[in-house]
């Protein structure tokens, strides 16, 4: 006996007066999931039922999403059910009319499955530009959103024609005279990512679908767009590709420096910016010398820390020594900023350390200077030059708790890869540290040695 023939006619007996019950799907539903696997055919079997039930009125939203997850997904999960099977069941359109329909949420996303098993050898232009046509669906749950860029996503690796329809839909969509929303904005720019990751540059086929303008009254879509490129700066895309989006960067420039932008906006762009800082030497060093960006930087602004804790350390050296002469070493919120200069050698001279002003940092904090400064030779030197700095790092009593000992265990791992020439007085003591083993005893003597602080 077929499993879902007690189900559909069940379903099939239904009516609007008396209507399926949970209780009763769910014991049906039941037997199914203990017989085997949905065979070839089974969609044709039970979609006519379920068609009957979704023509009800007042059918229990308990029971559509019975039906759906249990039976139909599971249909469609086994991979039993072919496109021809669909097509002659269902048929294209109807499916994309249940999509856009205002029904059953549950109804829609299941019609969307459906048609993200699409044929695509049929090469049937108006299936594909209906699935793409969906991202601009206002007002929907994104778990319907999530099954549209699914299907769109398996047309771009399935077929070059059906990627090149999905372009094409794009472009007009986000090109549109009347303008897209920023929702369906950012619905496309995840596809444009998708493609990006998947074949590249060439493969977008459609430069402009790289430009998208930031809105000038919509802040949260302006933020998701700066946040879409940065996203992009992590696809190691070619030179030609940020002189395509070059206008979009100046954008984000005039919104890093305006002072009536929102700080949420400002630090999105800051982010962006400073990420490109590190792929694009060319535009970003172009924004600097045209836009003025990072001379004009303070430690003051929290967008301004957010490129000053971002931007190579060796560049700033460049543009703003004056700053970091200046640096408030000590100041725990300025402690990412402080941890990028840190990185460069020429920055560490400007800062002139001292134990001083490094001990009025927390602890995590000031371990984790040390083991940046740990990595580099001159920077152990000038750790190494620092006793008060030293004795922190490398006693034992007083310092409990997970982080500051695996932070502390990382900075005495990194300083014994130095050589006495290095170390100097402090080398015995590290390697003692060391063979002592990181998670060792809580209670050993505190590190002592006759050196004296030296201003760097």
């Amino acid at each position: 006996m077929n499993p879902y023939a007690g189900l559909i006619t069940y379903l099939l007996n239904t009516t609007s007066s008396s209507p399926p019950t949970v209780e009763v799907v769910r014991s049906h539903v039941n037997a199914v999931r203990l017989s085997k696997a949905p065979a070839t055919g089974s969609l044709s079997l039970v979609w006519p039922a379920l068609s009957h039930v979704l023509s009800l009125s007042s059918v229990p939203a308990l029971v559509i999403d019975a039906l759906v997850n249990d039976v139909i997904e599971s249909i469609i999960t086994s991979r039993t059910t072919s496109w021809k099977e669909i097509s002659d069941c269902i048929g294209s359109q109807a499916l994309i009319a249940t999509a856009n329909a205002d029904t059953a949420n549950k109804i829609r996303q299941a019609a969307v499955d459906l048609l993200s098993l699409y044929d695509l050898g049929d090469e049937n232009e108006v299936i594909v530009k209906e699935v793409v046509a969906l991202i601009t669906l206002p007002n929907v749950d994104e778990g319907l959103i999530a099954r549209v860029e699914n299907a769109v996503f398996r047309y771009v690796q399935v077929s070059d024609w059906a990627r090149g329809v999905v372009i094409k839909e794009l472009s007009k969509i986000v090109s549109s005279a009347d303008g897209a929303s920023a929702v369906t904005i950012s619905r496309a720019q995840a596809i444009v990512r998708i493609v990006l990751e998947r074949y590249g540059f060439a493969g977008l086929q459609d430069p402009l679908l790289l430009v998208f303008p930031l809105s000038s009254d919509d802040v949260l879509a302006s933020i998701t767009t700066m946040e879409f490129y940065e996203t992009l700066n992590t696809l190691n895309l070619p030179p030609s590709f940020y002189s395509i989006v070059q206008p979009v960067y100046e954008s984000m420039v005039k919104v890093f420096q305006s002072s009536g932008a929102m700080s949420l906006e400002r630090t999105a762009a800051a982010r962006t910016i400073a990420s490109l800082s590190k792929l694009s030497n060319d535009l970003f060093q172009n924004l600097d010398v045209k836009y003025s960006l990072v001379k004009n930087l303070t430690v003051r602004d929290d967008a301004d820390q957010v490129l000053l804790s971002r931007i190579s350390s060796s560049y700033l050296v460049t543009q703003v020594p004056e700053l970091i002469r200046n640096f408030p070493v000590g100041q725990a919120s300025l402690m990412t900023v402080l941890a990028n200069l840190c990185q460069s050698d020429d920055a560490i001279d400007l800062l002139r350390l001292d134990s001083a002003r490094l001990l009025r940092l927390p602890v995590p904090d000031l371990l984790s200077v040390a083991l940046i400064l740990a990595g580099s030779r001159h920077g152990t030197e000038v750790l190494a030059s620092l006793p008060g700095v030293m004795e922190s790092v490398l006693q034992r009593t007083g310092r409990k708790g997970y982080e500051v000992t695996r932070l502390r265990g990382d900075v005495v791992d990194k300083l014994t890869e130095w050589d006495t020439a290095v170390l100097g007085a402090w080398a015995d003591k590290v390697r003692d540290e060391h063979r002592l083993g990181v998670w060792a005893r809580e209670g050993a003597g505190e590190a002592h040695a006759d050196v004296q602080d030296q201003a760097m």
